[in-house]
């Protein structure tokens, strides 16, 4: 056979692989993931210890509570509102089913 005409093709020629420069790439990315996960770490415990202070530390306001149970003994109980206008104050739930009878009771329109 006879000599082919075709020129022969030769492989790509890359440069060699730079590793000072895939090194200092790891290194950086390495110390930035450990800066992050420190920091969000740091992070947790600071937010954890503000949330521990607020429910535990924090003393609940305790004239708060009296008032709050003096209100919910005022809407469940019989009492008089003034005597002079012989005004007296029921239980808000009887007072609710003493309206729903009423507006049961009326014709609508």
């Amino acid at each position: 056979m006879s000599a082919s005409n075709h020129p022969q093709v030769q492989p790509d020629r890359h440069e060699d692989v730079n590793v000072t420069t895939i090194i200092v790439i790891g290194l950086v990315s390495t110390i930035l993931l450990v800066v992050f996960v420190v920091s969000t770490q740091a992070l947790y415990y600071v937010v954890q210890d503000a949330e521990t202070y607020r429910k535990d530390v924090n003393p609940p306001s305790w004239r708060l509570n009296d008032i709050l149970l003096q209100q919910q003994e005022a809407l469940a109980s019989y009492r008089v509102v003034d005597p002079a206008k012989k005004i007296v104050g029921i239980p808000i739930d009887v007072a609710i089913k003493r309206y729903v009878e009423r507006q049961a009771t009326q014709p609508s329109g």
